[in-house]
């Protein structure tokens, strides 16, 4: 069977202070999450990969900033993939559509700091 692993790095990419030299985690800071979703399971192909995160109060999602089916490289996440994925009643959703054995696939969205 699949075999799916899921982490959830996360970068700072902005704040209203530094900009983006070295940014703080302060209220007005840009962070984005990258949910990764890794198939340890050969050659079996995992379908319609729901995934689905509640945003803690102290963040604020970024319209239209999630990205489905984006790629890693050495641990982090790039900035690809293909616009989509929802959110609603405080949650980030979206689902890949499909995750081969040996392949890592992303769902990678942005919120600002309250």
């Amino acid at each position: 069977p699949a075999a799916l692993t899921i982490t959830k790095p996360s970068r700072l990419i902005s704040d209203p202070v530094n900009l983006t030299t070295n940014p703080k985690a302060i209220p007005g800071a840009t962070i984005e999450y990258c949910i990764v979703v890794a198939n340890a399971g050969g050659s079996q192909t995992a379908t319609g990969v729901a995934i689905s995160d509640p945003l803690p109060g102290t963040v604020t999602y970024i319209a239209n900033s999630a990205y489905l089916n984006g790629s890693v490289t050495g641990g982090a996440c790039n900035e690809d993939g293909t616009a989509g994925g929802s959110f609603a009643s405080n949650t980030v959703s979206g689902t890949l559509a499909s995750v081969a054995g040996g392949e890592t696939k992303t769902l990678r969205f942005r919120a600002t700091i309250n």
